[in-house]
């Protein structure tokens, strides 16, 4: 027979395990600000546990010589589309944000994860112009 006693642990050990569990913290809203690897500012806007903005820049190299690309979700034309926040505090997307190109022209991909009011990532370029950079951010 189980007492009061035996039920109380196993049900503190299966919490403790994860079991049960109802869901992770969420990313705390607000505006997180930094740098990439090549010094360009970054801004994160994050809203129940979404990213909602996003703006950097990075240089690239293109077919016709390099140059300085600003890198902004949601695209021109996609407002209003957010990124979900994991419940591991990680998110991934992959976008075009020119919609008159295919994605192997214009295939973008942002990642990276929350932690403690930090966030890192990596921005990558693909296509007509190649590029990539890792950043970091607070809160």
């Amino acid at each position: 027979m189980v007492t009061r006693l035996t039920s109380a642990i196993l049900v503190s050990l299966a919490l403790l395990l994860g079991f049960g569990a109802t869901g992770a913290a969420a990313v705390p809203s607000g505006t997180y600000k930094g740098k990439t690897k090549g010094e360009t500012d970054v801004r994160i806007k994050v809203k129940n546990n979404r990213i909602t903005k996003f703006e950097s820049s990075m240089y690239v190299t293109c077919y016709t010589g390099g140059l300085i690309f600003t890198y902004a979700f949601p695209p021109a034309g996609q407002k209003g589309k957010t990124i979900k926040i994991k419940g591991d505090g990680s998110f991934r997307v992959v976008f075009k944000a020119d919609p008159r190109v295919s994605l192997n022209d214009d295939k973008r991909t942002l990642k990276g994860k929350f932690k403690g009011g930090k966030v890192s990532g990596s921005m990558k370029l693909e296509g007509l112009c190649e590029g990539d950079t890792t950043f970091k951010a607070h809160k």
